[in-house]
């Protein structure tokens, strides 16, 4: 029993459908997955960076075991997922042009796979629409790169210009961390030298925070969205100084309320005090 080109193009196309909707099954459920992920690393991390989180860690082996999961979880598998999801995007965009094509397109697409060698064509008398004995199949390429072209284009410019701008929480905590431990240090410098509280008079340069003092309050606001943390979500460190005869220097953290900030410095509250 023989096929016709158009049946067995068709058989193809079905193929690269159920591919398809297998890709795009997993990318939804790749997609859930890191937002699931993302929320329990925030919580643990918020957990742990507190008074009582960090007296857990200190006396219990399985809230040291627990943070190291969610360290290892935040390093390595995060990446791997954020990696996985536009690849998987791209494949199922793909085989997606190509189930259609092979529906809109059947005769130009049978002589593709022949010459790929996906398919052997056989002439014969006795069977219609045979391959060799129809003199209209010729590939269009033409009209699929037409098709093709704009599409790989689009997937590249999106992927090249999300890379671009986003912005990853590794950035914006080096230039946080930087500003702040600036800030510590010239603190701490003065008020050994005088009991006094001296600020700077500026602030390494970056496109991510605006750093500036509020009532000797050193504040970091946010200027370009990292992830789910919003613009103008800030960062603060107050001083204080205490004692009357011997005095005493005091530095009070703060993050923002937002969970969704804790990947940006989850340490935040400890920068400085080593």
């Amino acid at each position: 029993m023989y096929l016709s080109a158009k049946r067995v193009v068709r058989t193809f196309g079905s193929f690269f459908l159920i591919l398809a909707i297998v890709l795009w099954s997993a990318f939804f459920f790749v997609n859930s997955l890191t937002a699931v992920a993302v929320e329990l690393v925030e919580k643990a991390l918020s957990r742990y960076n507190n008074f009582t989180g960090k007296i857990a860690l200190q006396n219990f082996a399985e809230d040291k075991i627990l943070y190291q999961q969610v360290q290892n979880l935040q390093e390595t598998v995060l990446p791997f997922l954020e990696l996985l999801l536009p690849i998987i995007v791209v494949l199922a965009i793909l085989l997606s042009v190509a189930s259609i094509l092979c529906f809109v397109l059947p005769n130009q697409c049978a002589t593709l796979l022949i010459r790929i060698k996906l398919w052997k064509a056989i002439s014969s008398e006795n069977t219609e629409n045979s391959f060799e004995s129809n003199p209209s199949l010729s590939i269009p390429w033409k009209k699929i790169l037409l098709v093709f072209f704009p599409i790989i284009l689009l997937l590249l410019a999106v992927l090249g210009i999300r890379s671009c701008i986003s912005i990853s929480p590794k950035e914006a905590n080096q230039d946080l961390e930087k500003a702040a431990l600036h800030y510590i240090e010239f603190v701490k410098s003065g008020f050994s030298k005088d009991q006094k509280i001296h600020i700077p008079d500026s602030f390494p340069e970056s496109e991510i925070f605006k750093f500036e003092i509020q009532k000797g309050r050193f504040v970091a606001i946010l200027n370009e969205q990292v992830e789910d943390c919003k613009v103008g979500s800030s960062w603060t460190i107050s001083p204080s100084v205490k004692g009357l005869f011997k005095k005493t220097l005091s530095l009070y953290r703060k993050s923002p309320a937002d969970s969704s900030c804790q990947v940006i410095a989850p340490d935040f509250k400890s920068i400085g005090k080593k």
